[in-house]
């Protein structure tokens, strides 16, 4: 009977131990204010995610985010900021939101991130265009660390 309950505290601890080394990235969503602060803080750019409650792709992004690593990790490079296209619209506005999802990457200063003179925004979500959202995070993230890299 000891055996089996030795089995059984090795199976567990082994469960933790090789669990604890496979953590994604701690990614958190900010209003657009806090964000702004925390990018200028961090000098991380943003990534602004224009969204709504009753927004079925929106949802689906959401749902995508937890469930993939490859995701998470490539958004960690920015300081996510929700901006709700129906109660922030005028923000919303601002950025030439015109529907939901949308995502906007900007430099830390909130100014948009720029190439060939367009924002770099991608309009619209589902599970299929999640790499696509990816290779557009990193292709946006090499264009921010170019802009500091002439800066010095």
């Amino acid at each position: 009977m000891r055996s089996i309950a030795a089995l059984i505290l090795i199976a567990v601890g082994a469960f933790f131990v090789l669990f604890s080394f496979q953590s994604s990235p701690s990614v958190e969503f900010y209003s657009y204010e806090e964000g702004l602060k925390i990018a200028a803080e961090k000098n991380k750019p943003i990534l602004l995610i224009v969204s709504s409650n009753t927004c079925v792709y929106c949802t689906i992004f959401k749902e995508d985010f937890e469930k993939y690593d490859d995701l998470r990790l490539a958004l960690s490079k920015f300081v996510i900021v929700e901006v709700d296209y129906v109660r922030e619209r005028e923000l919303a506005k601002k950025f030439g939101a015109t529907g939901t999802p949308e995502f906007h990457f900007l430099y830390p200063n909130g100014t948009p991130i720029m190439y060939e003179g367009k924002r770099v925004v991608m309009l619209g979500y589902s599970s299929e265009y999640r790499q696509d959202l990816i290779n557009l995070a990193n292709f946006a993230y090499q264009i921010y660390e170019r802009s500091k890299a002439q800066k010095t």
